[in-house]
């Protein structure tokens, strides 16, 4: 159940978790300082989690290309707290989506619907796809972060009042799948009506499709 909620999560928000594979980070970082003027940029090949184990305060861009889609985003990164801002373009259709990860509890949501989705950070760890076809920004992947330091604003971190966050460790408990990632389910109708909130009709197909909703 688990990994089908996540695959809901793909498709609705356009945010995703990677294979366990390429989530584990060794809390180390090619990085490579340069100096642009008054400000040192910092090009780290990291992974979202591998950025938001690092307290300094930072902010960092990236973008990602493949054949079928391209993304990009800007990351906050602050004492334990992260934000991300994405934007993603597949088969011709854009979307912006967000994530803010506070107190190991990671927030999602897109601007297409008025429902986000609560869960555990690490618990995202526990599926695997390919988030390049699906044309999503993948939190989990190396990617090179330019980076400069940033002075906290706490405001960024607040998560939205006018969105509503569905809590998914209620629906589905730790261990309802294995590590590995491989078990689909069906989703549940109140799952598949959320689709429903999506504007886009390609997005609905999509988390349709992704919830193996009937």
């Amino acid at each position: 159940m688990q990994n089908s909620i996540v695959l809901y999560v793909v498709g609705a928000i356009v945010i995703v978790a990677a294979g366990a594979g390429i989530w584990m980070y060794s809390g180390k970082t090619n990085s490579m300082e340069t100096s642009i003027g008054d400000t040192n940029t910092q090009i780290q090949r990291t992974s979202l989690k591998g950025l938001l184990a690092d307290a300094r305060p930072q902010k960092c861009t990236f973008t990602m290309s493949s054949a079928n889609s391209n993304s990009s985003g800007t990351v906050y990164i602050s004492n334990g707290k992260m934000r991300g801002d994405f934007v993603s373009n597949a088969a011709g259709h854009t979307q912006s989506s967000h994530m803010i990860v506070e107190g190991g509890a990671s927030y999602m949501w897109s601007d297409e619907m008025a429902q986000g989705f609560k869960m555990s950070f690490d618990a995202m760890s526990n599926t695997s796809m390919n988030s390049q076809e699906q044309g999503t920004v993948d939190p989990n992947a190396d990617t090179d972060y330019s980076c400069n330091p940033w002075v906290a604003d706490e405001s960024v971190f607040a998560v939205p009042t006018n969105i509503t966050f569905q809590d998914m460790s209620a629906i589905a408990p730790p261990g309802a799948a294995g590590a590995s990632g491989g078990t689909s389910v069906s989703g549940s109708a109140e799952q598949c009506a959320a689709c429903d909130q999506a504007s886009n009709e390609g997005t609905r197909a999509q988390c349709k499709a992704a919830l193996q909703c009937k």
